[in-house]
């Protein structure tokens, strides 16, 4: 999948004027690359009733990560996907999907599950302690495999029709 995403990024940098910019864009975009393969970072996670768990405790499953936040419009949107994903891997029980909210406000995060219906494998975490994973931007997705180590940093968006095949 790397030499795909490699040759697909080389082409839109095509379009890019400035030598600098692609300069930058290319050391970012090895630099994720860098890390796939490499062991995921652990982290706390708290779901609505204020239990904690940890990244790890799904070891041994492949799990799609999906960061958003309630203030994040396109991460709404892309909220309908997870669900219809969700809903075709539901019999397979080697497969998670983890949407991590990164919002400060736990009270508001909690209301916008309850207003919109949304309870299964739904947790907050502390955005400040994300930097191994480099998100900087919502949506975005990770995805870890089942040895609980990154097979992609900077994973496909969930409208993305390659990620059901990945």
């Amino acid at each position: 999948r790397s030499q795909e995403e490699r040759l697909h990024f080389e082409k839109g940098l095509d379009s890019i004027q400035s030598d600098r910019y692609k300069a930058v864009l290319r050391k970012s975009f090895n630099q994720l690359l860098a890390y796939e393969g490499e062991q995921a970072y652990d982290m706390e996670l708290h779901d609505q009733n204020d239990s904690r768990m940890k990244l790890s405790d799904f070891k041994g499953k492949f799990i799609l990560i999906d960061f958003w936040a309630t203030w994040c419009g396109p991460c709404i949107e892309q909220m309908k996907y997870i669900d219809s994903i969700r809903q075709r891997f539901s019999k397979d029980e080697n497969f998670i999907i983890l949407s991590l909210s990164i919002d400060g406000d736990r009270d508001k995060w909690k209301r916008f599950l309850a207003d919109n219906n949304k309870k299964t494998y739904q947790y907050i975490v502390d955005r400040n302690l994300l930097d191994p994973y480099q998100v900087t931007e919502v949506p975005r997705t990770i995805l870890i495999d089942a040895d609980f180590k990154i097979a992609a940093l900077r994973g496909p968006k969930l409208d993305d029709p390659d990620l059901v095949k990945i």
